[in-house]
């Protein structure tokens, strides 16, 4: 008979394992997300809720700015619109009185607030031709000069 028996003092080794058992990983998380659910469940709103705050402060933002945008456009159409019959004013005044300097001055410095700086030179060489020593025309050239 071949009983083997073995001695009472040693006991039998269970065999090592060499990787870990990550079945226990994954059921502890699934009773740690059993158990904080509702937790979860508040951060999730949490975060939902923050997200619709920031998208309605963006878009108040956003509403505010092209509303300053449309104000400033505004504003400058007006602005040019008064400069226009400036210049409207200005021009029959030069065509009733061909040497006045400082109505073609006056047109040169109004097409130049329009940014019509080729008709804002044209005005200025008759100013320096009725008055070549005129000293704001000569200052408004070294403008002109600076814009090309």
């Amino acid at each position: 008979m071949n009983n083997k028996k073995t001695h009472p003092i040693v006991k039998k080794q269970k065999p090592i394992n060499k990787f870990p058992n990550i079945s226990l990983i994954f059921t502890e998380c699934k009773n740690i997300i059993k158990k904080n659910k509702k937790s979860i469940f508040l951060t999730n709103k949490f975060f939902l809720l923050l997200g619709i705050f920031l998208s309605i402060l963006l878009l108040i933002f956003l509403t505010i700015s092209l509303w300053r945008n449309l104000k400033t456009l505004n504003e400058s159409k007006k602005e040019k619109e008064v400069v226009l019959k400036e210049i409207k004013k200005w021009q029959n005044m030069v065509k009733e009185y061909k040497d006045y300097r400082d109505g073609y001055f006056m047109l040169s410095v109004l097409e130049y607030r329009i940014k019509n700086y080729d008709k804002s030179k044209e005005y200025l060489n008759k100013v320096l031709i009725i008055d070549p020593n005129f000293k704001q025309g000569r200052e408004m050239e070294l403008i002109l000069k600076n814009k090309n």
